[in-house]
């Protein structure tokens, strides 16, 4: 997946990528190379990122505008509930994938974050999985599926 073009995305892919290269432009990368790579996809894909996290944000507000101002508990529910199928659809859309485009800034295996020294060292490179996941065709896997 990481090394395929992606000829479309939806709006879920590019803010989840967006906030995984936020993620890791607040930790120390396993380079300078890599925080530079970081500061690049982050020029690319932040303004999308922005504007579609904005977008999702007023698609709730838009929803919750109609809500009675004093809601029963069954009636916060529906309204939450509505919010959520709204933005469940916001997410699903499908959006020009240009933000992707960029195979020379991928972030491979050797530029990840590493644990650093003392008590919390460990916090620099927790949740490394997610991050990679959200990154989509950002991240070069390694050739081999052993390594």
């Amino acid at each position: 997946m990481a090394d395929e073009k992606m000829d479309t995305a939806t709006n879920r892919n590019v803010i989840d990528a967006h906030t995984a290269l936020v993620n890791f432009g607040n930790r120390k990368m396993g380079s300078i190379s890599a925080d530079i790579r970081v500061a690049r996809l982050l020029d690319y894909v932040a303004p999308v990122g922005r504007v579609l996290e904005k977008a999702k944000n007023e698609v709730s507000v838009g929803i919750l505008d109609d809500a009675p101002d004093k809601p029963t508990a069954l009636q916060g529910e529906k309204w939450m509930g509505r919010v959520a199928v709204a933005q469940a659809a916001f997410d699903a859309e499908a959006v020009e994938a240009s933000v992707f485009e960029w195979p020379t800034l991928q972030l491979g295996e050797s530029d990840l974050p590493k644990d650093q020294k003392g008590d919390e060292g460990w916090k620099n490179s927790a949740a490394l999985g997610v991050l990679i996941a959200n990154l989509g065709p950002l991240f070069k896997y390694p050739d081999s599926e052993d390594s």
